[in-house]
């Protein structure tokens, strides 16, 4: 399961490496601070750069991401 994860996380890094991204160091250690004074101890943090609710909590996730506008952009890339 795990070489799976890992595979998809990097075909959506490498297909979205635009819109998919890590803190780079300055932005860790200045969201560790923030986050640490909210009880928060070694969180960097995560910026959301895309969101989509148009489906029901029950719904599986490939079907979100294959519903949503992500999904067409993926395949463009």
């Amino acid at each position: 399961m795990v070489n799976y994860t890992n595979r998809v996380m990097t075909a959506l890094e490498s297909a979205m490496g635009h819109e998919i991204a890590w803190p780079d160091r300055q932005e860790r250690a200045v969201n560790s601070a923030h986050f640490a004074g909210l009880d928060f101890t070694g969180c960097i943090g995560l910026r959301v750069i895309y969101f989509f609710a148009g489906m029901p909590g029950s719904c599986h996730d490939l079907t979100c991401l294959r519903r949503s506008s992500l999904w067409g952009r993926l395949g463009s890339a």
